[in-house]
């Protein structure tokens, strides 16, 4: 896989605009769009671009090391249910904390 795929699946991805990522990257959105089609970058270009998306992704996928990092997960995903949904895991959980409890 060349450059310019890997950046195409990486901004689908990772759900982002040419716009956020020339923003971050601190690279033309013209350069961008040249890459994008099929365009080669210069190495510092390149190594910018790389650097944006790691930055985006690591937003994106908090560390799951760190009590924040894992409280943030939990939050974004359960943001995503249904409220029936939500009260059975809430009562999937509670159970699960009352067993370890005894």
């Amino acid at each position: 896989m060349d450059f310019s795929q890997w950046l195409k699946r990486e901004i689908e991805e990772l759900e982002i605009t040419n716009y956020e990522l020339s923003k971050k990257a601190v690279v033309h959105q013209t350069t961008i769009a040249n890459i994008l089609n099929g365009g080669k970058p210069h190495g510092a270009t390149e190594k910018k671009l790389r650097a944006a998306i790691e930055q985006f992704r690591s937003e994106k996928n908090p560390d799951l090391q760190t009590e924040a990092g894992w409280k943030q997960l939990a939050i974004d995903l359960l943001s995503q249910l249904t409220p029936e949904e939500l009260d059975r895991e809430i009562a999937y959980l509670q159970k699960r904390v009352n067993e370890k409890d005894n």
